[in-house]
């Protein structure tokens, strides 16, 4: 019968050791790690035996990895849970957010969050396997810790740092700014007011701002389809900047109709393909269609 890890701890924090139960610091699986496997495996009448990896005499709140082996079937079982994955720094960081007790699949969120800057349902379910009811419950309740901070609504909500995520000065506060930059940490996007359009076409190239069409006029399909890709390969924009550059079109019918499927067809991609609606989302071009000068799409 598997035991579990929590219970294997409790029995290891009243006996220290015992001879089917030996806890070590390891956090990868090593020589030393292998021996007592093998030793487990191989004593006469014990018939197996557990080992706790990342014990620590610290308290750490974490659960430690559990190894099982049997000598029928011959084999050995390893369970892992995400913290084991996660560096000294990262642990020392999650437990300083709150006191209150944080599941893995909540630690997988904060973590992308602390790397991407924001995160939402779609997101938080790809990372977790999960579904919709799921993530949008532990997404409230990190909002409720203040850990979150929610914005946007419907289908458009997402989640940036809180103050007590911000508290710990991990990352930095997510800023409403407007630069050339492409980077993670601007926040110029589709989710923000509008941009200055008059100023967009004023840095454009003389190639690319020649192409675009009057204001009120309505060019075919496949000539706007081939200005953004060229805008796109030039520098990386959002779709509000390229809704500004394309004489004020609506940028959410621009994602609907052009910028969405264009992504589906690998004519254009994601800054941050983690996160569909990440509010610094931007759309680049790939090296598979950066390197074609044939603007006819």
């Amino acid at each position: 019968m598997m035991r579990t890890a929590e219970d294997l701890l409790q029995e290891l924090t009243a006996l220290d050791e015992s001879h089917r139960i030996e806890a070590k610091q390891a956090r990868q699986i090593d020589r030393s790690v292998m021996e007592t496997v093998c030793a487990f495996a191989n004593e006469p009448g014990l018939g197996g035996g557990y080992l706790l990896l990342g014990v620590s005499r610290e308290p750490q709140d974490l659960l430690p990895p559990t190894f099982e082996s049997s000598r029928r079937p011959d084999q050995f079982v390893a369970t892992f849970l995400f913290h084991h994955f996660l560096g000294p720094d990262d642990l020392v960081w999650l437990r300083n957010l709150t006191s209150e007790p944080i599941s893995d699949e909540e630690s997988r969120a904060l973590v992308f969050v602390r790397e991407l800057g924001a995160i939402d349902n779609a997101a938080y379910r790809a990372i977790n396997r999960t579904d919709t009811l799921n993530a949008s419950g532990h997404l409230r309740r990190l909002r409720d810790l203040d850990l979150l901070e929610m914005k946007g609504a419907g289908s458009r909500t997402y989640y940036v740092p809180g103050p007590r995520f911000h508290a710990a000065q991990m990352v930095p506060v997510l800023e409403i700014v407007s630069g050339p930059s492409n980077s993670h940490q601007d926040t110029q996007n589709s989710h923000q007011p509008g941009v200055d359009s008059h100023q967009l076409l004023v840095t454009i190239p003389a190639y690319l701002a020649e192409r675009v069409p009057p204001a009120g006029s309505k060019p075919r399909r496949d000539i706007i389809r081939a200005l953004i890709v060229d805008l796109c390969r030039w520098r990386a924009l959002s779709a509000r900047e390229l809704a500004s550059i394309l004489h004020g079109r609506e940028h959410k019918p621009l994602v609907r109709d052009y910028l969405t499927p264009m992504v589906g067809e690998g004519l254009l991609a994601y800054t941050i393909p983690a996160m569909e609606n990440h509010p610094d989302q931007r759309y680049t071009v790939p090296a598979s269609v950066a390197g074609s000068c044939d603007s006819t799409i």
